[in-house]
């Protein structure tokens, strides 16, 4: 199986933005025998809106398969349209249905011989602190949105090496339709904040390092985002890779599984 990973593609960023996508895309199409494209977070900048926009540059210039997880950009809203997380998620899902593109953190997917599975990761800490805050909903609650978003990451983490690691696991018809069996499957895990240290930058990048060695144990290939950093190195027999994809600079790696 042939993919390509990209991420942090921040649509809506800047007026060249539309542009620089729509010919990214198409070099990315013109790509021989490429099966599927994942994107490991980050899709819009600011605005929730761009997402359609993007989704619609996609689905013209490319006829793949598209997996994809969320970054922090991804429950921004500077417009200020939604009044929680849980709205952007049902305005994400509804957008994802419609350009037949999938979200990896609601269910696993098998190809194959290969496992692919995504998780919403978060910062591990909050320091020091991101202005993410000033632009997630819910804006005027006590409720804290990054307390939020890394518990639902925790629970996230621990159904994918759930998954991972049973021999066969029932799920219902419309999940997979099928009896799940990882069993000599090659396992594919995507985040957007990455659980072990990217080239460039320190933790503050990063999603719970605690996790780094049991996700390298665990699965065969481990695609993240967030850094803007390119990285394509080995943590034992695990591949780890970064696209390097930075704002209107994007870019994609191919790999074979």
């Amino acid at each position: 199986m042939k993919l390509a990973l990209t991420s942090d593609l921040h649509a809506g960023f800047s007026h060249n933005t539309i542009r620089i996508h729509q010919k990214f895309f198409k070099k990315l199409s013109s790509e021989p025998d490429l099966d599927a494209l994942i994107i490991a977070g980050d899709l819009i900048s600011h605005n929730q809106k761009s997402l359609k926009t993007l989704f619609r540059t996609i689905r013209d210039n490319f006829e793949q398969e598209v997996f994809v997880v969320w970054g922090n950009h991804d429950y921004w809203d500077q417009d200020e349209k939604f009044k929680s997380t849980c709205a952007i998620r049902e305005f994400r899902s509804d957008l994802c249905h419609q350009y037949d593109i999938q979200d990896l953190n609601l269910a696993p997917v098998v190809k194959g011989d290969v496992l692919l599975l995504g998780i919403d990761s978060w910062y591990a800490s909050e320091n020091p602190p991101t202005n993410d805050r000033f632009y997630i909903p819910p804006r005027l609650s006590t409720e804290n949105p990054h307390f939020l978003m890394k518990e639902r990451a925790k629970d996230a983490f621990r159904y994918c090496i759930h998954i991972s690691q049973n021999l066969t696991l029932d799920y219902t018809r419309d999940i997979l339709g099928a009896v799940l069996d990882p069993t000599g499957k090659k396992k594919i895990l995507v985040t957007h904040f990455p659980s072990v240290l990217p080239p460039i930058g320190g933790v503050e990048h990063c999603g719970n390092l605690a996790w780094g060695e049991e996700i390298t144990k665990v699965f065969d290939f481990y695609c993240y985002g967030h850094s803007h950093s390119y990285d394509f190195s080995k943590v034992g027999e695990c591949q780890v890779i970064n696209a390097g994809s930075d704002y209107d600079k994007p870019a994609y790696k191919v790999f074979e599984v």
